[in-house]
């Protein structure tokens, strides 16, 4: 958003295209939340968490 509007007040970039940027930034920033939340919801529960850090075996 920054970068857009130093863009924009430097006159590169008319106002229709500002405005198409500005209106896919908040689109992003509603519907990333509610698109994580339905990802999340749909990983099965079965399924080991390859994420967290495995504990060193003590041979």
């Amino acid at each position: 958003m920054i970068i857009a509007q130093i863009v924009y007040s430097a006159k590169l970039m008319s106002p229709v295209q500002y405005s198409a940027v500005v209106a896919a930034i908040i689109l992003a920033t509603l519907v990333a939340p509610f698109l994580l939340r339905w990802t999340m919801n749909h990983v099965t529960r079965n399924q080991k968490d390859r994420s967290k850090v495995r504990p060193m075996s003590h041979d």
